[in-house]
């Protein structure tokens, strides 16, 4: 078969944050999120642009074609154990053999488990599957002028602040959970681990020039924190490319259903439990600009969303598609422990 492509455009419904690590600023640490450096030519600078990584969704995908394949054989077959080495290779791509598979070998396995030859494992068998980071769209409307009046891409992330204060320290009914010794414990961790005092020391010129209370932003006997979360706000458009290099319709079949699986997920990123990371997206084949899945959130409950599949607009990936299905329904436990059984 020739390679497919498709284009995946995103919509960020709730605000999303991909964490890239902490960053300790005065006072706080700051939640980061990913960001891609690009030399902007017209403003002779570096403008670090905010996305979704492609290989935090390739996992997504990959999590979701891999879940498929076990459910089917423990329906079919009642088992309900498999080698963790061969989970891991269609999980992640590890637990894999150092050592170079035969052609047959590899034939073997492309043939019997579509979802190592999409995604591959690791050095050994290399996926069929290319995607691209999910970055913004070009045309971003929701933007605001840095310094000198420019309009720039990094300038739409937000941080989100908050301050947590322990139950304990409230005369709470709860702080009766704690002992004295329990209080003063974590209180002296607190202390010894943060930076904040001695960063506003530093910037104690500043922070008076300011009329900020040096005193009550950093309390000394306090076990109190002052946190940021950067995040992508909602209403921003991202746009990916994917690309299957001359599949078969397993292979094919097998992509369009993890992308009808992560549909009815819908979600991206960390901090979901506080409604971070809801999207919408459209995956559209490219052969003929046509839409074949669609996910949109409902307005008034974004939880709730309404998942569009139209696989008949391409008689190649509905067959495709049809044709994974038919092969769930017969596969076994032989299709999942392949890898464990190369010598």
């Amino acid at each position: 078969m020739k390679s497919i492509n498709f284009g995946i455009d995103v919509v960020t419904i709730s605000p999303v944050a991909i964490i890239e690590g902490n960053e300790t600023q005065v006072g706080k640490t700051v939640t980061k999120i990913k960001k891609e450096a690009r030399f902007n030519e017209e403003e002779n600078r570096l403008e670090y642009i905010p996305f979704m990584p492609a290989n935090g969704f390739r996992g997504v995908l990959r999590r979701y074609a891999t879940k498929r394949v076990v459910d089917a054989v423990k329906e079919n077959t009642g088992i309900k154990i498999f080698n963790d080495r061969d989970l891991h290779a269609m999980l992640s791509g590890s637990g894999t053999n150092d050592q170079p598979l035969t052609y047959q070998e590899e034939e073997e396995i492309r043939e019997k488990n579509p979802i190592l030859s999409l995604f591959g494992t690791g050095l050994l068998l290399g996926g069929k599957l290319n995607i691209t980071n999910i970055m913004p769209d070009k045309n971003i409307s929701m933007t605001r002028e840095n310094k000198d009046g420019k309009i720039s891409f990094d300038s739409f992330v937000r941080v989100a602040n908050y301050t947590k204060v322990d139950d304990i320290l409230q005369k709470s009914k709860f702080a009766t959970l704690f002992t004295t010794e329990q209080i003063k414990e974590w209180e002296n961790s607190v202390l010894e681990n943060t930076t904040a005092r001695s960063e506003q020391r530093k910037k104690n010129k500043e922070l008076k020039k300011m009329k900020q209370d040096l005193e009550k932003t950093v309390k000394k006997e306090s076990i109190q924190h002052y946190f940021g979360k950067e995040y992508i706000p909602s209403g921003i458009k991202f746009h990916s490319s994917i690309r299957l290099v001359e599949p078969t319709e397993l292979e094919l079949g097998a992509l369009v259903a993890a992308l009808i699986d992560f549909a009815h997920d819908g979600s991206i990123g960390s901090s979901r439990n506080i409604g971070f990371g809801v999207i919408d997206f459209d995956v559209i084949d490219l052969e003929n600009n046509k839409k074949i899945i669609s996910k949109t959130s409902d307005e008034n409950y974004i939880f709730n969303s309404i998942i569009n599949t139209n696989l008949e607009l391409s008689s190649t990936i509905k067959e495709a598609h049809d044709k994974y299905m038919q092969w769930l329904k017969n596969v076994s436990k032989e299709n999942i422990e392949l890898i464990s059984n190369i010598a």
